[in-house]
């Protein structure tokens, strides 16, 4: 890294910056990611940003929001012509579908509506290192499985779920025994049922500035769901194969998979067991393509040697959301981490937060720790 380099989160589905007050607890995307990072890398202090895309607006939309943040990040450089020579670079961390963003904004043959081609080409020499982690680079089955028929009652459920389980605040709820969250969060949003802010914060326990931004977040995932659209497998191979891999050598990949759902583990954590096997078993797919496990030193919990036998075989093999055999390009990871698709941003069962999975996976604080090191490391 240089010393004028910064670094940018780039959220991915159902993603978010935070909610919250101004001196008030915050519910955040990436949980505890910053500190992490400065914590291996004190140079990185004060020079991390968070990207906020359109949450389920299309690819496009996507791309070319990101393209805005790191233009305004970029301040006048870029436009000034600095010559390459100590020229300010942006580093860009994406997890989920903002690991597929920042991969298509560095490819120069993706293109997007009302782009400046001359001038995107200049953004790109400005673009340092790209990480992306869980990132869907050839699709997810469960993006089709939630287009059709009831589905968007299950879209609007995990979006609201995603967020509430992010905020720590659902210690009491989720420690209740059978499916009593999921039972209640199916109440919220049956259909004709509006869950405004009020009916936010009593499910929450939060205050109501919160929960108008969480209201309106949520409106803002079912006014525009063309993203779901664009991860069908079909979809991204289309383009995959139209685009390439003149990217490839300028990204870190990083994968995450989890074990097969267990449902009866016991009551404990029986309705994030249940939301994480449900998950699970829209993105297992026989018939998805690629249908390669990746190959790449781990991160995990168990005793080493251990890791392949704690998951599925490819193609079935997944994280919760996206299968392991479409986070890489070419099949070979720069690191295999065995954890669920929330683990990794921070949303792992420990004593500062909860999370909507219960995988089994074993993904704790040291492995968080070794992670975001990693990723440190990487730039």
């Amino acid at each position: 890294m240089r010393h004028a380099d910064h670094v940018l989160l780039v959220p991915g589905f159902f993603g978010f910056g935070s909610f919250g007050r101004p001196g008030g607890p915050r519910i955040v995307y990436f949980d505890r990611v910053m500190k992490a990072l400065v914590s291996a890398r004190r140079e990185l202090r004060g020079r991390i940003h968070v990207h906020e895309p359109p949450p389920t607006g299309s690819l496009e939309t996507r791309v070319r929001s990101l393209q805005d943040a790191l233009l305004q990040l970029l301040g006048g450089a870029l436009l000034r012509g600095e010559s390459r020579r100590g020229r300010p670079r942006i580093h860009l961390i994406g997890h989920s579908t903002g690991g597929l963003d920042a991969r298509l904004l560095l490819n120069l043959r993706y293109h997007f509506k009302g782009e400046d081609p001359a001038l995107r080409e200049r953004l790109a020499e400005h673009v340092g290192t790209v990480v992306t982690l869980s990132a869907p680079h050839h699709g997810t089955p469960i993006a089709g499985s939630l287009v059709h028929g009831l589905s968007h009652l299950l879209l609007e459920g995990m979006s609201l779920a995603t967020i509430l389980a992010a905020a720590g605040q659902l210690r009491r709820r989720l420690g209740l025994p059978g499916l009593s969250f999921l039972v209640s969060l199916f109440e919220a949003v049956a259909p004709r049922r509006n869950v405004n802010a009020p009916a936010i914060a009593l499910l929450a326990g939060m205050d109501e500035e919160t929960a108008r931004q969480i209201a309106r977040f949520r409106g803002m995932v079912m006014s525009d769901t063309r993203l779901l659209h664009d991860l069908a497998p079909e979809r991204m191979a289309q383009l995959n194969a139209r685009l390439g891999e003149g990217e490839l050598g300028r990204l870190v990949q990083l994968v995450t998979v989890a074990p097969r759902p267990t449902l009866w583990a016991g009551l404990h954590g029986l309705d994030r067991r249940a939301a994480y096997a449900l998950c699970y078993a829209a993105t297992a797919s026989e018939a998805f393509r690629p249908d390669r496990f990746p190959v790449g030193p781990w991160i995990a919990a168990r005793k080493p040697g251990t890791e392949r036998a704690a998951v599925e075989d490819a193609p079935r093999a997944n994280d919760g959301i996206v299968p392991a055999s479409s986070q890489t390009l070419a099949g070979r990871a720069a690191r295999l981490v065995l954890a669920d698709h929330l683990d990794v941003i921070g949303h792992f069962e420990w004593r500062w937060n909860t999370t909507l999975f219960k995988s089994g996976a074993g993904f704790g604080r040291r492995e968080f720790m070794a992670l975001w090191r990693f990723v440190a490391e990487a730039l």
